[in-house]
């Protein structure tokens, strides 16, 4: 879990590092005024959003074999920080009760 959270973290990092790089492209080169608003220029793969992507890939996690030991959410939880926190069930209640 510990080296997905890294991986999510450096893949933002970088994604905001490569807006960075155009920026100065963009201001280099005398184009500051047709330069794209950050937002507007979002990381593709394979012809989607990865950011926004990212919200999605551990969704299954919740409903895996894993949840039997790790308190995933059922919400996007990219970095996997709801397994890091404890959960107390309380009679009659759910672990994803919280959630």
């Amino acid at each position: 879990m510990e080296e997905l959270r890294l991986s999510s973290l450096a893949v933002i990092e970088n994604s905001v590092g490569f807006r960075e790089q155009l920026k100065s492209m963009y201001y280099l080169s005398g184009a500051e005024d047709k330069m794209p608003q950050a937002e507007k220029f979002p990381i593709m793969f394979n012809g989607i959003n990865y950011l926004l992507k990212m919200k999605s890939d551990t969704a299954f996690l919740a409903s895996s074999e894993f949840s039997k030991w790790f308190n995933f959410s059922k919400k996007t939880d990219p970095f996997l920080v709801t397994p890091a926190t404890p959960y107390v069930v309380s009679k009659g209640a759910s672990k994803y009760d919280k959630y």
